[in-house]
């Protein structure tokens, strides 16, 4: 599933990995890492302007380990 379904959006243009970082699913984040992180936002959304990726999300929200899942 995760083949068929990675890098899709949702109506407002966020990724699953987004979501994940941005609640904290640290989990979640793993599984979609590789496949995910380096897309970007496309639409405002939660304060996040376009171009965001969920790199930036985990630093802004202050997620350490997920910043570190993301940059290595």
């Amino acid at each position: 599933m995760l083949e068929k379904e990675a890098g899709m959006r949702d109506k407002n243009g966020w990724t699953a990995l987004m979501r994940a970082v941005l609640v904290g699913h640290t989990e979640c984040v793993r599984l979609l890492a590789e496949e995910e992180k380096d897309m970007k936002t496309i639409r405002e959304r939660f304060g996040y302007s376009p171009g965001t990726t969920a790199l930036d999300i985990a630093k802004r929200e202050g997620r350490t380990e997920i910043v570190s899942i993301l940059s290595g």
